[in-house]
């Protein structure tokens, strides 16, 4: 779609006013749907993402040393495991009840 400079920044103007990148504005415009605002995100508590990262990351490694030993034959120690799945929950709830208050 070919538009003037004029008619390009007039169409930003009004993208930037709805919150909305021009593209995703001009289907809008296009489609007649409504160019309602976007919502602002949510604010977030970094204390409780990092919390969230750790325990990830932590499963990740579980996940990858069970998959590991599953394919090579290795025993697993189940209850190591539970242990720290168990840990894991536990930091999780912490983290999640002292967002909470």
């Amino acid at each position: 779609m070919r538009c003037s400079k004029e008619e390009r920044a007039r169409w930003k103007a009004k993208a930037a006013a709805h919150q909305m990148p021009l593209s995703e504005y001009l289907r809008a415009a296009l489609d007649g749907a409504p160019s309602g605002r976007r919502r602002a995100p949510p604010a977030v508590d970094h204390r409780l993402l990092v919390q969230v990262a750790r325990a990830g990351n932590n499963l990740n490694q579980i996940a990858r040393a069970l998959n590991a030993a599953h394919r090579s034959g290795a025993p697993l120690d189940a209850l190591a495991v539970l242990a720290e799945l168990i840990e894991i929950n536990r930091a999780l709830r912490a983290a999640l009840e002292s967002f909470s208050r």
